[in-house]
């Protein structure tokens, strides 16, 4: 089965956080099926704080076509399209698609999105 996070699970009066049984993300910059985060930035970026409590579940999220996005495991372990990282790998992704794949391999899982549009700096 394939779940998406979904801004219309809100949980309480966070603006920025959407919240499921299965897990709740934090959109801390950026914005995700239209929860905004309260960061600022000036380019386009996203940081989505994503916790899965779901072993049996994948989650896609998607990202913009254009940008560059990694994925870092703050806590527990994740299979990220289909390969397993463990506390504190990083997974940089390549611009192909705009679907991100992630299932816990291990309950309350917690990962760190980060994505946004190249900026051409040296």
């Amino acid at each position: 089965m394939t779940d998406s996070c979904d801004a219309s699970e809100t949980g309480g009066n966070d603006s920025d956080k959407s919240q499921s049984e299965d897990g709740h993300a934090r959109i801390i910059a950026g914005s995700y099926y239209g929860t905004k985060g309260a960061a600022e930035t000036f380019t386009e970026v996203n940081m989505w704080d994503i916790s899965l409590s779901n072993t049996r579940k994948e989650f896609v999220f998607e990202i913009p076509a254009t940008h560059n996005t990694i994925v870092f495991v703050r806590r527990g372990k994740v299979d990220v399209q289909g390969r397993e990282l463990g506390l504190a790998d990083v997974a940089i992704m390549k611009r192909e698609g705009t679907k991100l794949t992630l299932q816990a391999k291990e309950e309350n899982t917690s990962v760190l999105i980060l994505s946004g549009e190249p900026i051409d700096e040296p």
